[in-house]
């Protein structure tokens, strides 16, 4: 069972273990180490466990503090002597991805030409790869997928990892400027579709990268990723871009034809994200490029009756997706049409919109009620006009 030592708290954990240094372990705890512990042997086994967890915790902290100070190879050698070229210190690092978490390509090659394992993890379960994913490590990394560390480890020795490889650390951490590296990763068998524990692909993290997007998901969509790959929740890499719109990005994604009416949640489709924050540029490409302007949300919603809902944005987007649809006078889960409701309402602007594209102007409700005769019942002048101007009955 391994030992691990936090210098910032001082504690010592066992498995699921734990106990504050300062305090020592409590005899609850001890009884949730061993199940079933008669009380006279209690004070004994608790002398003892106290004795190991001073022994552990004093080599753990000398570790801890002696890595931090390792700055040159002579120290390192001198390290390694103590302790081992492998060794997992106090909070869980080791020489190596201490090294290359702080762009030290000198000390690394030196580890490295030492028989250091380039693919030891910490406690948390990274390697020294995951730890040289900054803009700084573009060396580094080199320096270790040549001295064989694995492209495609997976970070998830703890419950709390994330399951990412390399490629998604890589994006994760904006790398895209330094995106030369990435058609390396992938020419020695970096795996373009490996999914962390949230169904993340690499090209869903590329979308979270600062810089050189572009070129990430080009490399990444030719190299084989799946355009289409849904996370956990049902979420494309169409539906992340829609979400954090933008134009150049959004029409580069398009060129490879992702499938524009894939749900998730509640049954929503990456029209709905760019009609909620008013993508007008990007509502029309869509639809250009397929997308259903008729569908429905699990409870019933249309995408029609949410742009119409979004009054800021309606103006923009609706007329981008009123041609497009097959059905505009399709009932709602009340009987009524869009224009109906628009006339229910009083928004003239939505009225003119729809009678524009050809909606029914006279087609009736369950109350066998027309959009002019709701409009009259209601005192809405203007609405009253408009579609008696436009022949309604």
């Amino acid at each position: 069972m391994a030992a691990t030592f936090s210098a910032t708290k001082p504690k010592i954990r066992l498995g699921n273990f734990a106990c504050r240094l300062d305090q020592g372990p409590s005899r609850s705890a001890m009884r949730s180490l061993i199940p079933g512990l008669p009380n006279d042997i209690l004070p004994r086994l608790f002398s003892l466990l106290t004795l190991l967890i001073l022994l552990v915790s004093s080599i753990q902290a000398d570790s801890f503090q002696e890595l931090r100070k390792v700055k040159t190879q002579k120290q390192a050698e001198a390290f390694i002597a103590k302790y081992g070229i492998n060794k997992i210190s106090g909070d869980g690092a080791t020489l190596l991805s201490y090294a290359a978490y702080n762009s030290d390509l000198k000390m690394v090659r030196f580890l490295l030409s030492k028989g250091v394992d380039p693919n030891i993890t910490s406690e948390n379960g990274s390697s020294a790869l995951s730890a040289a994913a900054n803009p700084q490590g573009f060396e580094i990394m080199k320096a270790l997928i040549e001295s064989g560390a694995k492209i495609n480890y997976v970070r998830g020795a703890s419950p709390n990892s994330a399951g990412s490889t390399i490629l998604s650390d890589l994006f994760r951490s904006g790398w895209g400027k330094k995106a030369d590296i990435t058609p390396m990763l992938i020419e020695i068998g970096a795996d373009v579709n490996h999914r962390n524990n949230r169904g993340e692909t690499p090209l869903m993290a590329a979308l979270s990268s600062d810089y050189g997007q572009q070129k990430a998901i080009e490399i990444l969509v030719r190299s084989g990723a799946n355009v289409n790959a849904q996370d956990n929740f049902g979420q494309t890499v169409l539906h992340l871009a829609a979400k954090s719109y933008e134009q150049s990005i959004f029409q580069k994604l398009l060129e490879f034809d992702p499938d524009a009416n894939l749900k998730y949640k509640d049954g929503e489709t990456p029209l709905f994200a760019l009609v909620l924050y008013g993508k007008a540029e990007g509502v029309k490409m869509l639809v250009a490029k397929g997308a259903d302007v008729d569908v429905r949300l699990a409870n019933g919603k249309s995408l029609l009756e949410f742009a119409i809902a979004v009054k800021e944005h309606r103006a923009k987007t609706l007329p981008h997706l009123l041609p497009a649809s097959k059905n505009i006078n399709a009932p709602d889960s009340k009987g009524n049409s869009l224009l109906m409701t628009a006339a229910m309402l009083n928004q003239l602007d939505v009225v003119k919109l729809l009678v524009e594209h050809g909606a029914d102007m006279n087609v009736k409700n369950q109350y066998n009620a027309t959009p002019l005769q709701i409009a009259k019942m209601n005192n809405y002048e203007a609405i009253v006009r408009y579609l008696t101007s436009k022949g309604a009955q």
